[in-house]
């Protein structure tokens, strides 16, 4: 944990390159984690799962990017700092510009995330 899960247009196996690479280190600054902790899922979105203000299909220009960031619960100026730092990555890394790009936070707390069977609360004893 944290967990990324980046829904865009298909990206090409350079631009996954680069947004691996920038998220990674974006996730790992901003909420002091290691880059071993990090995990990216990218599920492309086909031109026809697309539709904005009633209109189907992805436009060619600046389709919208929904990023959900699952981690621990943080403070708000690091989620502030962590928001700002994945949707620059995300930017050098895809077409869209930042406007286009929304992070989601889904935050959790150590007795609401088991790894391997464990609750992390019980991790922490």
């Amino acid at each position: 944990m944290p967990y990324l899960e980046i829904i865009s247009p298909a990206l090409s196996a350079q631009q996954k390159d680069v947004a691996a690479r920038t998220l990674t280190q974006a996730v790992v600054e901003s909420l002091s984690v290691t880059p071993e902790s990090v995990t990216l899922y990218f599920m492309p979105v086909a031109h026809d799962d697309y539709v904005h203000a009633g209109i189907s299909g992805l436009p060619e220009d600046r389709p919208r990017v929904f990023i959900k960031l699952h981690a621990y619960r943080r403070d708000i100026a690091t989620r502030s700092e962590c928001a700002m730092a994945v949707t620059r990555a995300f930017a050098q890394a895809y077409l869209p510009g930042e406007a286009e790009i929304a992070v989601y936070f889904m935050q959790r707390e150590l007795e609401e995330v088991s790894h391997y069977g464990v609750l992390s609360s019980s991790e922490q004893q």
